[in-house]
């Protein structure tokens, strides 16, 4: 028998049963810490606003002021 297979079934725990456990998942925090030490903060609009869209989830009549506030930014500067 090979050495793994041997190891396995010493240790007593059935294949079926225990893959079924949720796996662990790492903290959001983790996450934030490392895009916060990634490098510079981002500076285009258009990038924050999907970022922060799709970090918090806001309603739509938010997203609809959000999408103003941009034609009025962009008409301003034509």
């Amino acid at each position: 028998m090979d050495a793994t297979l041997k190891a396995f079934l010493s240790s007593g725990k059935a294949l079926l049963a225990d893959t079924k456990t949720p796996r662990k998942v790492a903290p959001k925090t983790q996450k934030l810490k490392k895009e916060a030490l990634g490098g510079p903060p981002e500076t285009d609009p258009y990038r924050v606003f999907i970022k922060r869209v799709i970090d918090s989830k806001p309603g739509k009549k938010d997203m609809v002021k959000e999408f103003k506030m941009f034609i009025e930014g962009a008409e301003a500067a034509l």
